[in-house]
């Protein structure tokens, strides 16, 4: 009777190991002791190896894709403040003076304006999630300080944890773009 060899598979290389190693053979990097079942991306390492890179690259990418998701979630708030200030303008009871009703008028064509541009880049971070990414942040921040210098007791009262929160996934979006770019150039170079 034959017995099968169970391979470890390292999660920087994903090069099988023979049981009870504690380093890998092929990467040099330590073994866990419970193996996950997926590659993984760890810490700041990047994969020195073509088969850690194949293996990286379709997960830092997925990672910087990240930004994608919150582009349309800013996509649709902002789409829905417009909507909200086009019905507070039409004001049917008639209790806003024409001072009013121009200043919702100028935030209804602010918000849609801010709507679009979150939708342009958050279909081109599906092509190009780094750019699309770095764009992103620089937008949200600027029309974050716009409304901050506009009314900054409602950014500072409540708005900066949402703040905080885009500005960290936009930030972790760009890292993994940016190791995701390094792989890649990484793997031309060693393919040339």
């Amino acid at each position: 009777m034959t017995q099968a060899v169970i391979h470890n598979h390292c999660p920087h290389c994903w090069v099988g190991n023979d049981p009870g190693h504690r380093y890998c053979e092929a990467c040099g990097k330590a073994m866990p002791l419970a193996q996950r079942r997926e590659p993984r991306v760890v810490g700041r390492s990047l994969a020195r190896t073509r088969p850690g890179r194949e293996l990286q690259l379709p997960e830092l990418k997925r990672q910087a894709k990240v930004a994608r998701v919150v582009l349309l979630l800013l996509t649709v708030l902002s789409g829905l403040l417009g909507v909200f200030c086009l019905v507070l303008m039409t004001n049917p009871a008639g209790r806003l003076g024409p001072d009013e009703v121009s200043t919702y008028a100028a935030a209804a064509a602010a918000m849609g304006v801010q709507t679009l541009l979150y939708l342009g880049l958050w279909w081109w971070a599906e092509r190009s999630p780094l750019p699309a990414s770095i764009a992103g942040l620089i937008l949200f921040l600027t029309f974050a300080a716009v409304a901050a210098l506009a009314d900054p007791v409602a950014v500072l009262g409540g708005g900066w944890t949402l703040l905080v929160a885009f500005t960290a996934i936009f930030c972790k979006a760009i890292s993994d773009g940016v190791k995701h770019r390094q792989l890649e150039v990484q793997g031309d170079a060693d393919g040339a």
